[in-house]
């Protein structure tokens, strides 16, 4: 989804990390996170939010569509849940028709996902 932005590959990022790679301020992210449930971060134990790779994904998403395609929210909303329901059957067609090029990827970005779950109640419960 980030077209030109490197979005670096670790499993969880803190709001400033996320808004010095997305380019939004902290207001704007915090008002995103209030009309968009899809940007879903965690909460650590301390209370800081955590935001995930996919969370990051959506807040550029979001940014393309509001300021490049001139998007009203109510727009961008619907859009949403295009581009989610999308990701998830993708992220579900383990099957023959891959190539292993896709199933690798596949594959990896599941993989990446358990990594930060599990990161995230490590830091939560003290593992």
């Amino acid at each position: 989804m980030s077209d030109s932005v490197e979005i670096p590959n670790k499993s969880s990022f803190k709001v400033s990390e996320v808004c010095a790679i997305t380019d939004v301020k902290s207001y704007v992210l915090r008002f995103w996170e209030s009309e968009f449930p899809e940007i879903s971060p965690l909460i650590s134990s301390s209370g800081q939010k955590i935001y995930e790779h996919r969370d990051i994904e959506i807040v550029l998403l979001i940014k393309k569509l509001l300021f490049e395609q001139k998007m009203s929210i109510e727009e961008v909303k619907g859009e949403l849940k295009k581009y989610i329901a999308n990701s998830d059957q993708v992220d579900g067609e383990f099957n023959e028709h891959c190539s292993d090029a896709q199933f690798i990827t596949l594959a990896r970005n599941k993989l990446k996902h358990i990594i930060s779950i599990t990161e995230s109640l490590q830091s939560k419960y003290n593992w």
